[in-house]
């Protein structure tokens, strides 16, 4: 089940960023890649992996 990261985002400024698998993500994470691999790796910003992982945490 892919979960996508629109659930998780309000800003509108975000949108560029909404393709990305939520789960890819965290399993990234969970497998002990940094935040900055996993930005890079996504090609996102460092401060919004960790704003999702933030929210992801919230969550769950």
């Amino acid at each position: 089940m892919k979960k996508n990261i629109n659930n998780y985002l309000s800003n509108k400024e975000d949108k560029k960023f909404r393709d990305i698998d939520f789960h890819h993500l965290v399993e990234m994470q969970e497998n002990g890649l940094t935040d900055k691999e996993i930005s890079k790796e996504l090609g996102v910003p460092r401060s919004y992996v960790n704003k999702l992982i933030n929210d992801y945490r919230k969550e769950y």
